[in-house]
């Protein structure tokens, strides 16, 4: 399946509410998506929670990154989407 649509959730510190969000993508009728995780560097355990995502749906991916400026990020989505061919 070719993804149409890339999503992308920053998160830090939301694991009250990471499982919610992602269940709510989860919970859309669309399915042909991307859904592209980018933990940056938060001290609770949304990394974990996300990584179990991830490991359970080869459309997600996670980015762990150090703490970074939102300049970092589309620099990152960039590289990913020339390594999976999503089309942003």
């Amino acid at each position: 399946m070719r993804s149409k649509i890339g999503i992308i959730v920053p998160e830090y510190k939301v694991e009250k509410y990471i499982a919610e969000c992602i269940e709510s993508i989860l919970a859309q009728t669309y399915t042909k998506f991307r859904l592209i995780l980018v933990d940056d560097g938060s001290p609770d355990n949304a990394e974990r929670i996300c990584d179990e995502y991830v490991a359970k749906d080869n459309r997600f991916k996670v980015i762990h990154q150090k703490t970074a400026v939102l300049s970092m990020l589309a620099t990152k989505v960039s590289q990913l989407r020339k390594v999976s061919s999503l089309r942003l």
